[in-house]
């Protein structure tokens, strides 16, 4: 995980040898699309901490709040998918807007977007639909970002990973990403803990979780750089 993080933001990049403006101008432009995320994480985390005072107080109200924190990231994500022109291409049965778990193996970063994307897809009206068919057989592609921004809010979509259940990263999230061993486990009493809020919730809950697990090694570095190679070019 962590050096898959290092490798999309730039970092592998930076170490080799930039030998053309085209690279010059990669490198620039997931910077900037960096930078874009990094200051929308630091003032969710401003918002968290400055509202930890009314915790106990209005604790839905914060809640809701830190969600639309949430849908406006995840918005923000598919957003610069578009402008990158990555299109996901979904094929099977039309999901139902139902409380569901889905265990998934993971390649990429961009595995954590797509589940945003299928609730966008999910949960919109007939009405957005059909001018979405309409805009398909124009073969025009689809904006999700002008799209109202409450469409993401339900169901509301978590992730299961790092000995937590988060919707948003955050320094918690990014501290166990660090620290933490990919080959975790939960007892039983723990797993009741982080489980709690979504067993009392009362909305619809997509919970995601990635059991895949890869021991690290020379080989396996190597064999990630080069996939790395056909991914958000």
């Amino acid at each position: 995980m962590k050096s898959e993080l290092l490798d999309h933001i730039g970092v592998q990049t930076l170490k080799q040898q930039l030998s053309s403006t085209s690279n010059y101008m990669r490198v620039t432009r997931c910077l900037c699309f960096v930078t874009m995320l990094l200051s929308y994480f630091v003032v969710y985390e401003i918002f968290s901490v400055a509202t930890i005072g009314v915790k106990y107080l209005i604790p839905q109200t914060r809640f809701s709040y830190k969600r639309y924190f949430a849908a406006g990231f995840w918005t923000l994500c598919i957003y610069i998918l578009e402008l990158n022109n990555v299109n996901v291409e979904i094929t099977g049965d039309e999901l139902e807007t139902e409380n569901a778990l889905f265990i998934s193996n993971h390649a990429s970063l961009i595995d954590y977007i797509i589940y945003p994307y299928l609730v966008l897809k999910s949960t919109r009206k007939p009405s957005e639909l059909e001018a979405a068919r309409k805009s398909e057989k124009k073969g025009e592609p689809e904006k999700i970002f002008a799209q109202d921004l409450s469409s993401i809010l339900l169901p509301r979509i978590s992730f299961f990973t790092w000995y937590a259940i988060w919707f948003i990263p955050s320094f918690r999230v990014f501290r166990n990403v660090f620290q933490a061993d990919e080959n975790w486990e939960l007892n039983d009493e723990t797993l009741g803990f982080v489980f709690k809020d979504i067993l009392d919730s009362e909305v619809v809950e997509w919970l995601v979780t990635f059991p895949e697990v890869n021991i690290f090694t020379r080989k396996d570095a190597k064999l990630q750089q080069g996939m790395s190679m056909f991914m958000l070019k």
